[in-house]
């Protein structure tokens, strides 16, 4: 009983130093890492080959609807 108090005790007092400082540290930086550069570049470019896939699909109908 007393080692499981101490076990808890323990866990609560490094939830609380690690809570705010490096691990928000980290988050931030792996975000950061991530955000401006490769991931934003694969999404840009999956979505522009989306759109003119979609823009080939839609443009005979366009032309059938137009006529």
């Amino acid at each position: 009983m007393h080692h499981r108090n101490y076990v808890h005790q323990e866990f609560i007092e490094h939830a609380s130093t690690n809570s705010e400082t490096s691990v928000q540290r980290d988050i931030g930086s792996a975000i950061h890492r991530f955000s401006d550069t490769s991931v934003q570049r694969d999404i840009g470019s999956s979505t522009r080959r989306r759109i003119s896939k979609i823009q080939v699909y839609l443009k005979p109908s366009m032309h059938e609807v137009v006529l």
